[in-house]
């Protein structure tokens, strides 16, 4: 008991990327984990005593994440379920640091350097699209989430991992890049330097976007019409259920 105890001792850390900051309080074993998984984020040892704007602890079986930019706490007893909540959690965080930003409900990527953004309802194949995008060697801004700042036509990256719900297939059905996932009960987080995911407070002008209908057709969205689709795919803060 000892030993488990030990395992799930709670530490201080400071979570940095780029100008942004965020305090954090978890297992070191947690910590090394979003080390593995988040691109352009450093992760440090912090002994300050102030309340973390996240904190994981694991107790009885079961992990609680939860932020102090809101009430609501998460609980799980998959660890990747738990990293999953942790970086919703670090997500409406980050969303309190950024002027004017809001979140989008999308993913996004870049050909020739031209940025492309992606939206669609849920279960309409956007990460399935992404990861196919990234095993071509393209780069990816979003898998899920990213911050919008309408005023000024910017939009912002998280530095989050590839999410595919298990086991993860390519688009023919076959198992695929096992080897380059943390696999949990239910999703899997992809390892940092397995794809070309792009560094966290990375800002980037849209070139073009796309929504992708319930037929898993990609249809390109005329411009005059991006703001509104865009406005459509925002996140409300009580809205923290993502798929």
């Amino acid at each position: 008991m000892a030993v488990t105890q030990g395992r799930h001792l709670l530490k201080n850390w400071q979570l940095t990327a780029n100008g942004w900051r965020i305090s954090m309080r978890c297992p070191t074993y947690f910590a090394a984990l979003l080390a593995d998984t988040l691109a352009g984020w450093s992760i440090t040892n912090d002994e300050a005593s102030v309340k973390p704007d996240v904190s994981i602890s694991f107790n009885d079986g079961e992990y609680t994440i939860g932020g102090k930019c809101y009430d609501t706490h998460f609980r799980q007893t998959d660890l990747i379920s738990a990293l999953n909540d942790t970086f919703i959690c670090m997500a409406y965080h980050t969303l309190t640091l950024v002027e004017g930003a809001c979140l989008l409900h999308c993913a996004a990527y870049s050909i020739n350097d031209h940025c492309n953004i992606v939206v669609g309802a849920k279960n309409t194949g956007k990460s399935t699209f992404i990861y196919e995008k990234a095993r071509q060697g393209h780069r990816i801004a979003a898998d899920d989430l990213l911050l919008w700042l309408p005023k000024r036509g910017l939009f912002k990256t998280l530095g989050l991992p590839i999410r595919m719900r298990r086991p993860v297939l390519k688009v023919d059905g076959e198992l695929a890049d096992n080897d380059k996932f943390y696999p949990g009960a239910n999703i899997a987080y992809s390892k940092l330097r397995s794809f070309d995911v792009v560094d966290a407070n990375t800002t980037f002008h849209l070139d073009r976007l796309w929504r992708l209908n319930d037929e898993r057709m990609l249809r390109k969205v005329p411009l005059l019409r991006a703001f509104k689709v865009l406005q459509q795919n925002t996140i409300n803060i009580p809205n923290i259920a993502l798929t």
